[in-house]
């Protein structure tokens, strides 16, 4: 398994300021010659077609819990899955469709994840847990906050559960969640405060992991801490995607009162 950063980016945003509050759809378009896709000459990818899927309802994508940016998902059937963390809403915008679904609402909800089996996973900004929302019967299991009778998660569940083989002790958050084609399950955490268990930090639970807590998650990756993150900006894990070859991409901002 191989990490690779692909972006670094400053902000400016203070705790309170939110991204864009709408979700695009963006449709690539290369040159053919002679019936056969052809990659122009300067590597070079037009974008021939940008479609607005719809507004966030209460206006914010991101809090300043993920100063970074977090993780969306397409289901099988075509469905874009997203948290509005400011709004804490679960969304789903359906194929063609113009207004999403709201599935549930949840405190601070952050990045999110589907396996192979359509199955959403839902990490938090301030919280230690993972949750699995499990895809039962043609529609999602009902969404609610989690609370002492929420049951674990099995592997064979039929409603709203805790993954708490991955779940984090302390203040680190759960940021950005991706699958691989094996069924491992890809996390990072984050926490301004640099408190938890490792923030700001990438670990990897193979599809064995999740349900039976053996091999624990594996870190393989974790940023540097800032010697003063409040005034040169701690590097936070954001957004992350996996290619067909298994390979890591992710992103990472720094946030401070002066950055």
């Amino acid at each position: 398994m191989k990490a690779i950063r692909t972006g670094l980016r400053y902000s400016s945003r203070s705790c309170t300021s939110v991204s864009n509050a709408m979700v695009f759809a963006l449709a690539l378009c290369l040159s053919t010659m002679a019936a056969k896709a052809q990659v122009p000459a300067s590597g070079d990818i037009v974008m021939s077609q940008s479609t607005s899927l719809g507004a966030l309802p209460g206006n914010g994508a991101q809090s300043g819990g993920e100063p970074a940016g977090d993780t969306m998902a397409v289901n099988a059937f075509g469905d874009l899955i997203a948290t509005n963390t400011y709004n804490n809403k679960i969304l789903l915008f359906a194929p063609g469709g113009t207004t999403p679904t709201v599935l549930g609402t949840l405190s601070n909800p952050n990045g999110v994840a589907v396996d192979s089996q359509n199955n959403l996973y839902i990490g938090f900004s301030y919280g230690p847990t993972v949750l699995k929302v499990p895809y039962v019967n043609g529609a999602y299991a009902a969404i609610a906050a989690t609370s002492s009778s929420t049951p674990n998660c099995t592997g064979t569940d039929t409603v709203e559960c805790i993954m708490n083989n991955i779940s984090l002790s302390g203040g680190s958050g759960v940021v950005s969640l991706v699958f691989d084609s094996k069924g491992d399950l890809f996390f990072g955490t984050t926490n301004q405060n640099q408190g938890g268990d490792n923030p700001n930090t990438i670990y990897e639970c193979t599809a064995t992991c999740l349900y039976t807590g053996s091999p624990a998650p594996v870190v393989i990756f974790t940023e540097p801490k800032a010697s003063a993150p409040d005034t040169t900006g701690q590097l936070s894990i954001g957004g992350m995607a996996i290619d067909a070859s298994g390979n890591l991409f992710f992103t990472d901002s720094a946030i401070g009162s002066t950055n």
